[in-house]
């Protein structure tokens, strides 16, 4: 029988090119440069990516089954349409997946980079009281963000990294906050300075109660 490489000596494999055009039009579709519904046309795209069809291909299944592309084979590849229905699933599954981040990676946060989130947390609740769209899509995901770059466990951080990219296309910023009534993103405004005093304490239980009531304290009982 073979004997498997050492660990330390084995080579990184090389990332696949079906994996960088995958990440290059993901990145495209989270940034807004493909919007919601719009046609993809492998020729346009292959042009812009510089690359041939094969790869882009396996790229979209892979996007398709994320749930960003959308693929009737003959007919159409688009940009998936992010639906009402989808948000309030989608904020509850965000909200646990972040509960968990703030529990692996909170303790790990040093003094200065737990005052800088409370400050973005600080900014992030002035932009919701003021009911800012661009204010609040400033903040609400480089919080977490910020977090999760402090998080050891790889299995639970490989995996927030993979599902927060389709969970964060269903909740666009725009359609939460058409949802949220004034008492409920008055909730929200307080649960965003309560996790900013949280993080700042390093209160991993009030920090993970703050991050639940941001992503469900705006819904009616």
């Amino acid at each position: 029988m073979p004997v498997p490489p050492h660990p330390e000596r084995a080579t990184p494999k090389p990332a696949l090119l079906k994996d960088v055009v995958r990440d290059q039009l993901r990145d495209a579709i989270m940034d807004g440069v493909l919007q919601p519904g719009e046609v993809l046309r492998d020729a346009e795209l292959t042009a812009w990516l510089d690359v041939s069809r094969s790869p882009l291909r396996s790229a979209l299944d892979d996007l398709a089954r994320e749930g960003l592309i959308e693929l009737a084979p003959s007919r159409y590849t688009r940009v998936a349409v992010p639906r009402e229905d989808q948000i309030v699933p989608a904020m509850h599954a965000l909200g646990i997946l972040r509960s968990g981040a703030i529990w692996f990676g909170l303790p790990r946060l040093d003094s200065a980079t737990r005052a800088r989130l409370q400050e973005m947390c600080t900014a992030f609740a002035i932009a919701l009281r003021a009911r800012d769209d661009d204010g609040m899509r400033r903040y609400f995901f480089p919080i977490f963000d910020r977090v999760i770059e402090h998080v050891e466990n790889e299995l639970y951080r490989g995996h927030l990294v993979s599902s927060v990219a389709t969970i964060r296309f269903r909740t666009r910023v725009a359609a939460v906050s058409s949802l949220i009534g004034a008492d409920g993103m008055d909730r929200v405004a307080d649960a965003a300075d309560a996790l900013g005093e949280a993080i700042a304490a390093g209160d991993v239980a009030a920090a993970r109660e703050a991050t639940e009531t941001l992503h469900l304290g705006w819904i009616a009982e």
